[in-house]
C-alpha cells in the first residue's frame, strides 16, 4: 500500500500529480476487532496491525509529498457493519471520513435511482420516463434499496420483452392460420407452393424493424415487477443502521 514513486506519473516532465485509489469492499472481514476474531494463531490481529502501519505510511507519505506535487494514495472502504471494525482504523489520519449511505428516504431520491436504471428504456408514446415511474412508485414498498430498485427495473424490462415475444408468436400463428398450416408443420413438400411453408417466430422477427422489436414499457410493468420484490432492508434493519449512523457520526 506504499504510494508509487512520482516518476511513474510525471510523464515527460510535466509535473503531473497522480493518485492511486484503493477500494476495499466488506472491510469488516479484512479488519475485524483485534482479539475477537476467534483465530488462536492471531493471524487476523497481525493482518490488522500490518494494515494500520501501511495506512500510516501512506498518509505520511502523501502529506510530505503534497507540496512537491507528487502522487499519493486514497483509501476507500465499504462495510455495513462498522461496529465490527477495529476502532484503531477510525483514528484521524487513517479512515477518518465516515459517510453513511443509507437507502433512498424520499420519492425524489428513488426516482433519481430509477431514472438512472432506465435511461436506455423506451416508454409508452406520449409519456416521459419520470411520469411513468412516478405513477408506478405509489405502489412500491417504502424500504426499497438501490439494488431492489434495480431489480424492479429489470423485472419491468422482462415484462416488456415478454409482451413483444407474445406478439411475435401471435402474429406467426395468425399467418399460419391464414395459410391453413397447422402449428406442427414446419415445411412444405419439395417443389410445393411457397405459401404452404409454415411461418415461425424467426421469420416474423426478421420482418420486423429494430424499433418494433424494442419493448415499450408502461407503469403497470413496474408495478407488477415491484410485487415480486422482497425488500432487502426491513424496518428493523433500517433502525439498526440509523443507530449505527448516530453512534459513529461523532467519530
Amino acid at each position: 500500500m506504499n504510494p508509487p514513486s512520482s516518476s511513474s506519473f510525471d510523464g515527460a516532465g510535466s509535473g503531473y500529480s497522480g493518485a492511486s485509489v484503493l477500494f476495499f469492499d466488506e472491510f469488516d472481514s479484512l479488519a475485524p476487532r483485534r482479539g475477537e476474531t476467534g483465530h488462536g494463531d492471531g493471524v487476523m490481529d497481525r493482518v490488522v496491525a500490518t494494515l494500520l502501519s501501511e495506512l500510516d505510511g501512506a498518509s505520511s507519505a502523501g502529506i510530505s509529498s503534497s507540496s512537491k506535487g507528487r502522487s499519493h494514495v486514497i483509501v476507500i472502504a465499504a462495510t455495513n457493519r462498522p461496529d465490527l471494525l477495529d476502532p484503531s482504523l477510525l483514528r484521524p489520519g487513517r479512515l477518518d471520513r465516515l459517510l453513511y449511505l443509507g437507502p433512498a428516504q424520499s420519492k425524489e431520491h428513488c426516482l433519481k435511482i430509477l431514472l438512472a436504471q432506465t435511461r436506455k428504456f423506451r416508454f409508452q408514446d406520449g409519456c416521459d420516463a419520470a411520469t411513468v415511474l412516478e405513477q408506478a412508485m405509489d405502489s412500491f414498498p417504502p424500504t426499497l434499496s438501490g439494488a431492489d430498485l434495480s431489480a424492479v427495473a429489470s423485472g419491468a424490462l422482462m415484462r416488456g420483452l415478454k409482451r413483444v415475444c407474445d406478439t411475435i408468436e401471435e402474429e406467426a400463428r395468425n399467418l399460419n392460420d391464414e395459410r391453413n398450416i397447422g402449428s406442427g408443420s414446419s415445411s412444405s413438400c419439395v417443389g410445393g407452393p411457397a405459401e404452404n411453408i409454415a411461418v415461425d417466430v424467426d421469420d416474423v422477427m426478421d420482418s420486423w424493424s429494430k424499433d418494433r422489436l424494442q419493448p415499450t414499457l408502461i407503469a403497470e410493468d413496474f408495478i407488477e415487477a415491484a410485487k415480486d420484490i422482497v425488500p432487502s432492508i426491513s424496518s428493523t434493519d433500517l433502525q439498526h443502521f440509523e443507530n449505527l449512523q448516530r453512534q459513529y457520526s461523532s467519530c
